[in-house]
């Protein structure tokens, strides 16, 4: 078997790309371009957002190289992480399908190298056998792929039963193309589905 699981509100409580960016505004690392870029971005991607389909550009990370981001990426990990608690139940449940031999892949909207950073920081790496991730393009504005909503369709590998695992509304897309799927968090029109489609809640 293969199972996706979401990592914001699912494997962690919290956001963890949106308490970086907000580390990174409180300790003044952006530039007036960061700014000027996000008047593009965000209404852009509220838009996307919207129709739930992932976003198209990211402005924070724009004119970092990549020793800057692997800095800031330590310093936020190792002094932010107090709102972003691992949710042992679903940490649980991914060990357990690990152990019978099911592929176990992450599949997140937060930035890949800020997930893989954070999986590193808490010893979890080895609990994935795939990461999928939002990625941006050279130019670090465009964004390449991000799985989110509908998207996340895009990324899953059909050849064997499939297991998903999420908290949001927007989910309800690829979770009602897995074989089973669990509900975690307090997304009540998410639990109205399940309710309906005889999802599992964690």
């Amino acid at each position: 078997m293969r199972v996706y699981c979401d990592l914001d509100g699912t494997l962690i409580r919290g956001d963890l790309e949106r308490e970086f960016v907000g580390y990174l505004q409180s300790t003044g690392s952006f530039t007036i371009r960061n700014y000027l870029l996000a008047l593009i971005s965000i209404p852009a991607n509220k838009l996307r957002r919207k129709q739930e389909r992932g976003s198209i550009y990211k402005s924070w990370t724009v004119g970092f190289t990549a020793e800057e981001k692997d800095r800031l990426f330590s310093d936020f990990l190792e002094n932010e992480t107090e709102k972003l608690e691992i949710r042992a139940d679903v940490l649980g449940l991914l060990e357990e399908y690990k152990s019978s031999g099911s592929q176990i892949i992450l599949m997140t909207g937060s930035y890949r190298e800020l997930v893989l950073a954070f999986l590193k920081k808490k010893h979890m790496v080895n609990i994935f056998d795939e990461v999928i991730a939002c990625e941006v393009k050279e130019n670090g504005f465009c964004v390449s792929q991000h799985p989110y909503g509908k998207d996340k369709c895009l990324f899953l590998k059909k050849d064997m039963p499939l297991i998903g695992i999420a908290n949001e509304y927007a989910d309800r897309f690829y979770l009602d193309q897995c074989s089973v799927a669990y509900v975690v968090g307090k997304d009540e029109k998410l639990k109205r589905i399940a309710d309906e489609k005889k999802w599992r809640c964690l």
